[in-house]
């Protein structure tokens, strides 16, 4: 039973590591700069492999100007944002309110059903983590993972967004 469960977890972090490649590919043709904030990569850089840490979604980050360019790409990419009202059908002003208000949307890839969460921002509201956009982005170090290189927050800004982000399922 362990094996099993142990086997469906591999398979999982392997299907989202799959999916980040996906966008690391889509995102690069389209040159929109972002960061995987969790995941498998950060599993590679802390622990070796992409196994040893259970994830559930891909967290990107990316910059707000990039946002609607990149919820288009996601789209055509078969993920569904899964807000009330989603992004692409907002109009101007409620975009930028949802933009000043939020931090991220949610997708679900409806082939694969993986979960995708697109940050523009690393948490809501901004100064709950003392990060400037500025300083994650001048600061961003990369990992090598099977032949690619995947954008991570540095080591600073990596235990100040996991220590928030680790205190909001407190």
């Amino acid at each position: 039973h362990l094996d099993t469960q142990a086997h469906i977890k591999i398979k999982h972090n392997l299907l989202l590591l799959r999916q980040i490649f996906l966008v690391e590919t889509a995102f690069s043709k389209e040159n929109i700069d972002w960061i995987t904030l969790k995941g498998p990569a950060l599993s590679q850089y802390l622990f070796g492999n992409v196994i040893n840490r259970q994830s559930n979604d891909v967290d990107i980050l990316v910059r707000p100007d990039d946002i609607l360019t990149t919820d288009k790409l996601l789209r055509k990419m078969s993920f569904k944002d899964q807000s009330e009202v989603p992004f692409h059908e907002m109009n101007e002003n409620e975009r930028k309110a949802f933009l000043k208000l939020g931090h991220e949307i949610m997708y679900i890839n409806q082939d694969t059903k993986i979960k995708l969460e697109l940050h523009w921002r690393m948490s809501t509201p901004a100064e709950l983590l003392p990060i400037t956009p500025e300083e994650a982005w001048n600061n961003v170090k990369y990992i090598e993972l099977s032949g690619r290189r995947l954008p991570i927050l540095c080591d600073k800004h990596l235990l100040l967004y996991l220590s928030s982000h680790g205190a909001k399922h407190l």
